[in-house]
């Protein structure tokens, strides 16, 4: 329902689609000025939600059900307002939240059920959180935070946990009672300013609910009870070693809806050998590969990847020529090669990909003399065949 009407309003020209996803669903939208100062208007009218910025106070003896506070540096709820009313909060920059909770217990919001701290100054995870047991919903996205607690067990009701951008390196083990969880969420990064996974707890393949999960740190035993999540849609594992692809392999059988599948390896000298199951994937549609593979040739097989919408390369130090044989990537849009520092080559089999939109190039230092070459193939093309655009760029 809610996006039937999301739909009504974009059709109407009021929302406008910022981004989709591979699925054409609106993963975010904007709205003009005009638009967005008559909902907030109606909406205070209303009591549906509030947004409170620098210098605003809660004055109504209830406040709305939906709270929404920016740029604070002092405490805008009075100590005597009940918040027990309030199910959504969500705070926008540094210190809003610490200003926010001055003097004031965060389980004070004990109906909560959604509670985004993205960008919050927090250095732990927040104790009070456990009391909340309605949750279904708790982000602390780009906090300091490095650790979370046994006692997460007690939010039964999560269906999204978003650990982004955090320092949490492991979860902990009583993570596999939240039955309910459908998104999970949690990287850092290293100090080669590259994404990193978390330790997953023995037992992570009971959580059979879950679609998106992101990232992983690879072991045999964790990759084998991956099998068990089939219904997940998006996957990203890292530091694999070489002999996790045959499991890798084998538990992605069973994901017969995974449509984005993330992999990164330990090393340059670990390789990912995609020639167990991968490229079979029923309904994958993203594929991104970092230094996953050791070879000069990287060869795309027929039939391989039938659905496959967005494939990126990254990091494959020693990758010279990437070959596209007959009826393989047929689905293929956009093609995105980055860090392979001795690609100087053009794809060849460029003209198989007949629904290719885009080309881009990411952090490769030849990139003019081989953007230069991809045009040379698409002119040739273009004179052999029916003409068609595609857009080649680098950044």
């Amino acid at each position: 329902m809610a996006n039937e009407y999301l739909n009504e309003l974009i059709q109407m020209n009021l929302v406008h689609v910022s981004h989709s996803d591979l699925q054409g669903r609106v993963r975010s939208c904007r709205v003009q000025a005009l638009v967005r100062e008559f909902i907030i208007s109606r909406s205070e009218e209303n009591n549906f939600s509030l947004v409170l910025t620098e210098g605003d106070r809660i004055v109504a003896p209830l406040p709305p059900r939906r709270l929404s506070i920016t740029n604070f540096s002092n405490n805008p709820i009075p100590a005597t307002t009940d918040l027990s009313r309030v199910r959504t909060l969500i705070s926008f920059g540094r210190e809003s939240f610490n200003q926010l909770m001055s003097g004031k217990p965060l389980d004070s919001f004990r109906f909560l059920t959604v509670l985004d701290l993205e960008d919050a100054a927090l250095e732990c995870f927040p104790h009070e959180v456990d009391a909340l047991t309605l949750l279904s919903y708790l982000s602390l996205r780009n906090t300091r935070i490095e650790t979370v607690p046994r006692s997460i067990e007690k939010l039964l009701n999560l269906v999204t946990l978003d650990l982004r951008q955090t320092c949490v390196k492991e979860l902990p083990r009583k993570i596999r009672k939240l039955r309910k969880l459908i998104y999970l969420f949690v990287d850092s990064i290293n100090v080669n300013q590259a994404r990193v996974g978390a330790e997953m707890p023995p037992g992570i393949g009971r959580l059979e609910s879950i679609e998106k999960l992101s990232l992983v740190k690879a072991s045999k035993k964790i990759i084998r009870e991956l099998g068990n999540l089939v219904q997940l849609r998006k996957l990203g594992i890292t530091e694999l070693e070489s002999d996790h692809g045959r499991d890798l392999c084998a538990s992605s059988e069973n994901m017969l809806y995974l449509s984005s599948l993330y992999v990164s390896s330990t090393n340059g000298e670990e390789f990912l050998s995609l020639n167990n199951a991968i490229q079979a994937l029923p309904s994958l549609l993203e594929l991104r590969l970092v230094d996953a593979f050791s070879g000069e040739e990287l060869k795309f097989k027929p039939n391989w990847f039938q659905k496959l919408v967005i494939l990126e390369i990254e990091q494959f130090n020693e990758l010279c020529q990437v070959v596209v044989e007959e009826e393989a990537l047929p689905e293929l849009q956009k093609l995105v090669l980055r860090k392979c520092m001795k690609l100087n080559k053009a794809p060849e089999g460029l003209h198989k990909l007949i629904k290719l939109k885009e080309i881009l190039l990411r952090d490769m230092p030849e990139h003019k003399n081989l953007i230069a070459e991809i045009h040379e193939t698409i002119d040739s093309e273009k004179r052999s065949s029916e003409a068609r655009h595609i857009k080649v760029s680098a950044d």
